[in-house]
């Protein structure tokens, strides 16, 4: 026997690890979701187990609907717009040196210094590579949850 019901995603009762899962997204995101998931329906519609399952088993599709990477990133809420506001910004800073030293922890006694005439010369163009290995050193995650420091 098949029965249909016609209920939204915020009441659908979820259980293992889709519930865990669901419990991760807000009720505008679930309805984002629903709106997805209508748009890609089965021709026989949506089996509770199937929608279960994709957010058990699938969940990181759910997030890239959501603008985010994966769920690690979801659950952190970075967006891919986050990501490259933080390296746009890391790639500003990377000419700010009072910064650049600040945040990265650089030495700026490794980059002052003084020519055999006593004036500055000194290497900037050092401290910004070091700045940019010290930044790309660091996952996506890492570097927007040091964007956000300085927002």
């Amino acid at each position: 026997m098949k029965y249909y019901v016609e209920e939204s995603l915020s009441n659908f009762q979820f259980w293992s690890g889709g519930k865990d899962r669901a419990e991760l997204l807000s009720a505008e995101q679930l309805d984002t979701v629903e709106q997805m998931l209508e748009e890609i329906e089965p021709a026989d519609g949506w089996s509770d187990t199937a929608i279960n399952d994709l957010f058990w088993f699938e969940f990181d599709t759910i997030a890239q609907w959501l603008g985010y990477a994966d769920e690690e990133h979801l659950e952190k809420d970075i967006t891919q717009n986050e990501m490259e506001e933080a390296q746009e910004w890391a790639e500003d800073t990377s000419t700010d040196y009072n910064a650049l030293f600040a945040i990265a922890h650089l030495n700026i006694n490794d980059y002052a210094c003084t020519n055999e005439d006593g004036e500055e010369d000194c290497d900037w163009d050092q401290a910004t590579e070091d700045f940019m290995d010290w930044w790309n050193g660091m996952d996506d995650i890492d570097q927007v949850e040091e964007y956000r420091k300085y927002q």
